[in-house]
């Protein structure tokens, strides 16, 4: 492996390094906004649409369910992301030892 490729390589290798860091980010982010519920507590709203207090747990219920798919989503294209990169450096890692 020449120079210029080791140079390649290990600049990909720092990119995906800071992919990974921004993954670890976003998920601690995500733990310290976020919530636990035990799961033996039950909690009874009225389903009266009328309801003020109904009509804005709701809409916060349905925001957050928003949120977390949202986050999920944006987890899952990161991962999907830096298995593509690795893959690829794995490839451009073979092709260059390959020569």
């Amino acid at each position: 492996m020449n120079n210029q490729q080791f140079h390649h390589v290990l600049l990909s290798l720092i990119a995906y390094i800071r992919e990974v860091a921004d993954l670890i980010e976003a998920a601690q982010t995500k733990l310290q906004e976020g919530f636990t519920m035990d799961e033996t507590s039950h909690t009874c709203l009225s389903t009266d649409g009328d309801n003020p207090i109904s009509r804005i747990l709701k809409t916060i219920l349905q925001d957050t369910k928003e949120e977390d798919q949202s986050m999920e989503d944006n987890i899952s294209f990161m991962l999907g992301s830096i298995h593509k990169r690795i893959g690829k450096y794995k490839r451009t890692i073979k092709d260059t030892t390959d020569d």
